[in-house]
């Protein structure tokens, strides 16, 4: 295949990919301010959100009126600093039909961003599966991995976990991209990721990152060891 028509593949497959991110993202968040804050994590950290901008510190945040040291901090920074203070301070109106209004708000303000990382966690699924296969195996893969059960039950919850996620899919695809690119640059992201992913919700991001990576490395030289490479990543669609 010609290199102007391998490019013209790959564009048209990561379309598809954007469209199928743009779908999942067209069938959740239509729920984002109906749903109540009913899981123990979306509380908790929900709360800590709020404690941080009745006047709790923010470099390491209170719940309670108690330093909340079993997280890490970084999902409660990022929520507290995108949540505008007006919806806060609605939260203690006298009208209850005013709080009810800010409750959906609050909970719109702070899915959001759970949802965009979503969104991101299918288009990196896509572009790990296109530098291992090929265009078709990716959007099969982001189709997947929209389509299920975790993702459309907690992608739209502002959770740790779904900080986690995306930063763990995002170091991922560094490594990835390292391993079969052979670009020692990719490197520096992934260490960032990583990082990230830490300060999501601590080592655990380590287990989901570097060690498939460091067996996805033993794989591939056991492979070519046994004369059994696999394939060069095909640019094809279909």
């Amino acid at each position: 295949m010609s290199a102007p028509l391998q490019t013209t593949t790959a564009r048209r497959a990561f379309l598809f990919a954007i469209l199928i991110a743009l779908a999942w993202f067209a069938g959740v968040a239509p729920t984002l301010r109906s749903l109540e804050f009913s899981s123990g994590s979306e509380n908790l950290l929900a709360g800590t959100v709020i404690e941080m901008h009745a006047g709790g510190p923010w470099l390491a945040p209170n719940l309670h009126g108690e330093p909340r040291v079993r997280k890490p901090p970084l999902p409660a920074w990022i929520h507290a600093s995108l949540i505008p203070k007006s919806i806060l301070a609605r939260l203690d109106s006298p009208d209850q039909s005013a709080r009810d209004e800010a409750y959906r708000d609050l909970a719109l303000a702070m899915r959001w961003p759970a949802v965009l990382m979503s969104c991101l966690i299918i288009l990196a699924t896509f572009e790990i599966a296109r530098t291992l296969a090929d265009n078709r195996i990716a959007l099969i893969s982001a189709a997947v991995c929209a389509s299920t059960l975790l993702l459309l039950r907690f992608g739209r919850a502002a959770t740790t976990d779904i900080h986690l996620a995306f930063w763990v899919a995002l170091a991922n695809l560094c490594l990835i991209k390292w391993i079969i690119r052979g670009r020692a640059t990719w490197l520096l992201p992934a260490g960032a990721a990583l990082g990230l992913a830490f300060m999501s919700k601590g080592p655990v991001g380590l287990l989901q990152s570097v060690v498939p990576a460091f067996a996805l490395i033993a794989w591939l030289r056991y492979s070519k060891v046994e004369g059994e490479a696999p394939a060069e990543p095909s640019a094809k669609l279909g």
